[in-house]
């Protein structure tokens, strides 16, 4: 802990957004890590400022369902294929588990390529990783944990993404109530909608294929949502 504990922020060089460092320089984490933009987004769009929040909440219902709709159900899809129960289980453990390795890992990265790039890789490794979980078969578990991985650390790279780009755009004044709003969206029609969805699509057509390929779709819409938004930002801050 003597190595890791800091006593406040400072002493990183972490200081409040437009403060100073005492060298006449302003201080900001967040300084090029969305669009390589010195001075921040919180200027943007002072008329049309609403349109990316609304690309936020339908790039994270989109994200969301996509997760719900395998996470609920990835258990008994493998055990319907054939592995064993125990083992099932574990690979849902590992996913969490990747999932605070790409919160932490991707998260930290954001702020030094951007956050767009972390945006589209978090999603398309969510995506890819469903894809893998269709490989899976009854004695080749392999694709069951490879894509428990990939998925998990999809998933916990762009869940911290939401706050920091919000935070990002619109600046610390708004963020609580934008980011409500968000969470809001995401959850009442993504994490609600994906298991129900998930389940629906097994008792019409009694295999998981097609709930898997709808989560893999979803995972893509954000993607091409996020490359939308970001490439809006770049051109609103061009203009």
């Amino acid at each position: 802990s003597w190595g890791l504990v800091r006593s406040s922020p400072e002493e990183l060089g972490l200081f409040p957004d437009g403060e100073n460092t005492g060298t006449g320089e302003r201080s900001s984490v967040v300084s090029e890590s969305l669009l390589s933009v010195e001075n921040g987004l919180s200027k943007l769009l002072k008329v049309s400022s609403v349109l990316p929040i609304w690309f936020l909440n339908f790039m994270f219902m989109f994200a969301v369902l996509g997760f719900y709709i395998v996470n609920t159900h990835m258990v008994p899809y493998a055990i319907d294929m054939g592995i064993d129960p125990a083992r099932a289980a574990s690979a849902l453990a590992f996913l969490g588990i990747f999932s605070v390795a790409g919160r932490i890992g991707l998260g930290a990265i954001s702020d030094k390529i951007g956050r767009a790039t972390i945006f589209h890789l978090s999603f398309i490794f969510q995506g890819a990783g469903i894809a893998i979980l269709l490989f899976i078969k009854a004695g080749f578990i392999l694709p069951f944990y490879l894509g428990a991985f990939i998925l998990g650390i999809g998933y916990g790279g762009w869940v911290t993404q939401f706050p920091a780009v919000i935070g990002d755009i619109y600046g610390p004044a708004r963020m609580g109530k934008l980011i409500g709003m968000n969470t809001f969206f995401g959850t009442l029609f993504g994490a609600t909608l994906g298991p129900w969805l998930g389940g629906y699509i097994y008792d019409f057509t009694g295999t998981y294929t097609l709930a898997f390929l709808t989560g893999i779709t979803a995972s893509f819409a954000a993607v091409f949502l996020s490359i939308f938004l970001f490439r809006y930002i770049k051109k609103e801050m061009q203009a």
